[in-house]
């Protein structure tokens, strides 16, 4: 039993974990708005020539990337109705249903034999759903840094748009 409570738990602890990792992604994605907030407001066009076309482009392209992370950051903040976790019985439930067994065994040896099982089978059941859970929480947040990258350079180019416009 002890064997299936420890991988209960480590599922439970990298359910904390994967939240705990979209901190970061979230400040990226703050700093990111702001940087191309400030720099749309402060850019000045001359005429309609490639570097304006360009600018614009950019800027579709950086708000299609951003809107991309922050669909799959939310999804896998627990954002949308299917990442509510199973959890094991509470002891209250367990005495409970350990009560209930008395009932239908009156040796304790087969009554605990059999309550063995069940905590078994719920330590099973809870874990191959956490784990799904955990396993396509992984997969948005992978997708989430992927846009987030394609945001970053995608600010990267508008910086130098920006600057050669400047300058120019």
């Amino acid at each position: 039993m002890e064997l299936y409570k420890s991988i209960y738990e480590k599922e439970e602890e990298k359910r904390f974990k994967l939240n705990d990792s979209l901190n970061l992604p979230f400040g990226i994605i703050s700093l990111l708005v702001t940087i191309a907030f400030t720099i749309t407001l402060q850019i000045e066009f001359q005429s309609i020539n490639l570097i304006s076309i360009s600018f614009i482009f950019v800027v579709v392209i950086l708000a299609f990337f951003l809107l991309k992370s922050i669909y799959y950051f939310y999804k896998a903040f627990e954002g949308f109705k299917g990442y509510e976790y199973d959890y094991i019985p509470t002891p209250e439930e367990f005495e409970t249903s350990y009560q209930d067994l008395s009932q239908f065994y009156t040796n304790e040896d087969e009554r605990s034999k059999i309550f063995k099982e069940e905590i078994i089978k719920n330590y099973i059941s809870s874990t191959t759903y956490n784990l799904k859970l955990n396993q396509t929480k992984s997969a948005d947040i992978t997708k989430g840094k992927i846009n987030l990258a394609g945001s970053l350079l995608t600010t990267l180019v508008l910086a130098i748009i920006y600057l050669i416009n400047k300058f120019n």
